[in-house]
């Protein structure tokens, strides 16, 4: 087995750029122990790659450290662009590569999900999306915020969320009682009624308040000539309701338009990107992501790589996204993103007006996050340095522990055991 860098083997260094096809693809690069460092993607793999190894090429101090470190590469061909950044997003979020752009802890990102199936599915959150015929919202960061909404949500759209065992008691509980769930398990609703409030909750979600609105009211006056009066003032309530939610959400914006507002905030290595989704004139929220390996980049490659793994997870997209600055991929990512639309989106960089105000509110939205982000890390590392002179004094150690090990064994009644 061959032993050395690529840079320190040039023959074989060569050969295998010799290999390499000119078609649109990913590139993975790896180190001796194998492992990836970095996942790139190109119209033209050969030409890109050689750039990496041409000795004439001047580097970025960033990727000449990185290209010093790799063993050999792997290639992926793509029919397209569009499908190589896809391709490129899916490995980042797999290996995580320390030369990538990376969103910190974004397994733990939350997702809203309405269920499709049966007859009164309950509403949950979920840390994936799954193909299987649900309407996902998210991703969302903050869980307070979210379980926020959801409450709301359940104040004007009232459906279950008790476990499958609970819900086949077949009795009523307290949350039926304080108009927090309509009451399926007794039959007090009709499926078809009941799927009708989770469909309303999904237009509510996508920003389609007023056309929710109008609905209802239509559905109102249909009940009232129907003389289901009761109904109807369920209706009146819940168009009301709406009403006040969608009034505190409206913003001064362009009428109709879609938009994501993307601001970045940096300090030292740290970077934090907010995404302020706006849809109809309605903000429906702001979400702040913490990036890794953004140390040593400029700032349109750290949003270039923040957008493509952030798209990867949406669950809807935008007519038009504000950046506060050119990015590489801007119009691959436009094209990839109205494939999944179904319409043309736009990647935009305003210069004055509306669309500026936004985009900076987006840029304090995320300063104030990298504040905080800022101030935990500060108070969890003096917290951990005094619990660990702690532990030093009463183990009577000579130095601090900088490693501790732990092992969990697991016993079935006093037998079996497994660490």
């Amino acid at each position: 087995m061959a032993t050395g860098v690529l840079l320190d083997r040039p023959d074989a260094l060569r050969e295998r750029l010799r290999q390499v096809p000119t078609s649109p693809g990913v590139y993975v690069m790896r180190d001796e122990r194998t492992r990836v460092v970095y996942v790139g993607k190109a119209i033209n793999l050969r030409n890109r790659l050689r750039t990496y190894f041409n000795p004439g090429q001047v580097l970025e101090a960033r990727i000449a450290t990185m290209v010093g470190k790799v063993y050999d590469f792997d290639i992926l061909t793509c029919s397209s662009e569009q499908e190589a950044l896809l391709l490129e997003c899916n490995l980042i979020k797999r290996y995580r590569p320390r030369y990538n752009i990376r969103l910190r802890d974004d397994k733990n990102y939350l997702y809203m999900k309405l269920p499709r199936a049966g007859d009164f599915p309950r509403v949950y959150t979920v840390r994936k999306v799954a193909d299987d015929g649900a309407r996902y919202f998210g991703p969302y960061t903050n869980a307070k915020a979210l379980r926020s909404t959801m409450k709301t949500l359940r104040r004007i759209f009232p459906y279950r969320t008790c476990s499958d065992d609970v819900f086949r008691r077949g009795r009523v509980c307290l949350d039926y009682h304080i108009k927090r769930c309509s009451g399926p398990c007794e039959g007090l609703v009709e499926p078809d009624e009941y799927h009708d409030s989770l469909e309303q909750i999904g237009v509510f979600m996508e920003g389609r308040a007023d056309e929710l609105t109008r609905t209802l009211q239509r559905e109102m006056r249909v009940a009232s000539d129907g003389r289901e009066y009761e109904r109807a003032a369920r209706l009146r309530d819940r168009a009301f309701a709406v009403d006040k939610v969608a009034e505190r959400q409206r913003v001064l914006s362009q009428a109709g338009r879609e938009q994501d507002v993307v601001g970045l905030a940096r300090a030292g290595g740290d970077a934090v990107v907010a995404v302020v989704t706006i849809r109809r004139g309605q903000v429906l929220g702001s979400e702040t992501f913490e990036l890794e390996g953004a140390a040593d980049m400029a700032d349109a490659e750290v949003v270039n790589g923040f957008l493509g793994q952030f798209y990867g997870n949406a669950t809807s997209y935008p007519r038009e996204i504000l950046l506060p600055a050119p990015i590489e991929d801007g119009t691959v990512l436009a094209a990839w993103l109205g494939e999944r639309r179904g319409t043309r989106v736009e990647v935009a960089i305003p210069q004055r007006g509306q669309k500026l105000e936004l985009v900076r509110m987006a840029a304090r939205n995320a300063e104030a996050a990298l504040k905080q982000a800022t101030v935990k890390k500060d108070y969890d590392a003096k917290r951990a340095d005094a619990l660990l002179s702690d532990l030093q004094d009463a183990l009577g150690m000579d130095a601090v522990p900088r490693r501790i090990e732990c092992y969990d064994i697991s016993n079935l009644m006093g037998t079996s055991p497994v660490g």
